[in-house]
């Protein structure tokens, strides 16, 4: 008797830096509603030779993945990112977002060192203009994750987008505030619905997202027309002249209009 044997395929995505292509767990996970897939954009090597032993870069990408900074645990793996990363992955942490970092830890996206002077955020009337409903003291942590979702490959680029970019933020800030779970999961699926209505997700954004495709193609058409072929170049193989002797020649002089 032969029995069917399934196969697993092995899923693989490209490093959005080096540009291999690898099974997903050679990324770390990520729990950011950037990253629907659950994972990093960018590999595991990639992203230790990127942030080495750097504490400032290391925050900024624990930051970027939305997992905590907790001291006792980064220090029990010895400031080894990967341990760190699956001790995080522990039932007891894997709930926690960067805003239960030990509170020592700034959401500055740049982590001041004891001897640089911290230069006060001053929150302007274009930032509450733009973010209306948002207290002075976030404005600043809603500001750098706005400015993440357009380094991560987001378009703003339409009064539309921006206002829908700003609500996706909005609503990930309050669900990172959110104990309730019943609350969690309505801030989930308005979330959701909110990036799948915008479809302004970056697997989505193409170069033809902004217009029609036959639009684009008559945009084309009359403002980037194929050149005229050069003269020594319209008949290289004589395969118009034939056309012309043999059919179109023949075809004028019986409708009368002679041989040109």
């Amino acid at each position: 008797m032969i029995k069917n044997i399934k196969t697993k395929q092995i899923e693989e995505k490209t490093c959005a830096n080096c540009g291999g292509s690898k099974t997903v767990d050679s990324y770390f996970t990520s729990r950011s509603f950037m990253h629907s897939d659950g994972k990093c954009h960018v590999c595991k090597e990639c992203v230790n030779e990127l942030v080495g032993t750097d504490m400032d870069k290391i925050l900024m990408f624990l930051s970027s993945i939305d997992t905590p900074f907790l001291q006792n645990a980064w220090d029990t793996k010895s400031g080894d990112l990967g341990k760190y990363l699956s001790q995080m992955q522990m039932r007891q942490n894997k709930s926690k977002t960067f805003r239960d970092s030990d509170k020592q830890v700034s959401f500055n996206p740049i982590v001041s060192r004891e001897h640089e002077e911290v230069e006060e955020f001053i929150v302007s009337k274009e930032d509450k203009m733009t973010w209306r409903g948002v207290e002075d003291e976030n404005i600043e942590y809603m500001k750098f994750k706005y400015n993440e979702l357009i380094q991560s490959g987001y378009k703003d680029n339409t009064p539309i987008k921006k206002m829908l970019l700003q609500n996706i933020v909005k609503t990930q800030f309050q669900l990172d505030g959110s104990k309730n779970t019943d609350e969690q999961n309505k801030l989930y699926t308005m979330l959701g619905k909110m990036m799948n209505d915008a479809n302004v997700k970056p697997s989505q954004e193409t170069s033809l997202d902004e217009v029609p495709y036959g639009v684009w193609i008559k945009k084309v058409e009359d403002e980037e027309p194929i050149a005229e072929v050069d003269e020594e170049f319209k008949d290289v193989d004589g395969i118009a002249n034939y056309i012309y002797k043999w059919f179109t020649g023949h075809l004028k002089k019986m409708i009368g209009l002679g041989k040109e």
